[in-house]
């Protein structure tokens, strides 16, 4: 699985699935109600980079980040997270949390702010993952309408944000969080630096063997070439987004030197580092000539 990239196409849908979704939808729609949209603030694309420093946030309002890339990371309730691609972080109103953006340059989310009484969303898991993709397919389609301006956009995003809500929701109150979840976050959380099996082991109370056994049983991978394939990804999303030094990509993603990163990207991709960063480069600088 790519995870430089997260996008409504990445999730394969049969027909049948599709239509269960578009019958809900239009049932949302036919009974939404207005007034949530009054309480729904913003939604926006956001990309860090490395000039952005941010100090312990509370804000007045619900928030809901949702990650398109790897690499983010935030201090919250006392401890850390790591998110991978489809994570969504819930924030209450006035719950304090803090992105540790020194690791996560050019991290992309959605982040969505609204004000909403009656919902105990203290309850809810901070962390909770989208895997099928429903719950970005109607924020991707909300930040494509909102600011909705006639009365047909606004009880469109009114239906999506309901949609939306509803779907988390779900997720969080009946979705379990599965053994090899634990780990692979805990890998994301702190990837910045060596990570040994015992330590993995140690974090979920197992020996290193089951650790291997119940990783691989759950993934198809082992816990090592799923640590690799995870900095490798992470490297190349900074490869193609930033200006860093490879010396600095390769420890912002754990790797021991330049040496190691450049003969991991080179087996990945076939070319250097240098080399894929200037494909990307010319792919982005075509991309911004059509578009003018």
């Amino acid at each position: 699985m790519n995870m430089m990239s997260l996008s409504c196409n990445h999730y394969a849908r049969s027909t049948q699935e599709t239509q269960h979704f578009i019958l809900a939808y239009i049932t949302c729609l036919l009974q939404s109600d207005l007034r949530a949209m009054n309480r729904l603030l913003n939604i926006e694309m956001v990309q860090t980079s490395g000039d952005l420093r941010t100090l312990d946030v509370a804000h007045d309002a619900h928030e809901l980040v949702y990650l398109l890339t790897p690499g983010y990371r935030v201090r919250t309730g006392g401890e850390v997270y790591g998110g991978l691609p489809g994570d969504m972080f819930l924030y209450p109103r006035r719950r304090a949390h803090k992105p540790l953006l020194k690791c996560d340059l050019n991290t992309r989310f959605i982040c969505v702010q609204w004000q909403e009484e009656g919902d105990p969303f203290e309850r809810y898991p901070t962390l909770v993952h989208d895997a099928r993709g429903r719950v970005l397919l109607l924020l991707q389609w909300m930040w494509e309408v909102f600011p909705a301006r006639s009365a047909v956009d606004r009880r469109l995003v009114t239906a999506l944000w309901t949609a939306a809500r509803v779907e988390y929701r779900r997720l969080a109150l009946s979705t379990p969080v599965s053994f090899a979840d634990r780990v692979r976050h805990y890998m994301a959380r702190d990837l910045h630096r060596p990570l040994t099996l015992l330590e993995l082991a140690r974090s979920e109370g197992v020996s290193t063997f089951q650790l291997i056994r119940r990783f691989r049983r759950e993934t198809g991978q082992t816990p090592g070439q799923y640590l690799q394939q995870l900095r490798v990804q992470r490297a190349l999303t900074l490869l193609s987004t930033t200006g860093e030094p490879i010396k600095a990509i390769a420890n912002a993603v754990g790797f021991s030197s330049p040496a190691h990163l450049a003969a991991l990207v080179r087996r990945s991709t076939g070319r250097t580092p240098g080399s894929f960063r200037g494909t990307c480069q010319c792919k982005t600088a075509k991309k911004e000539a059509r578009r003018q």
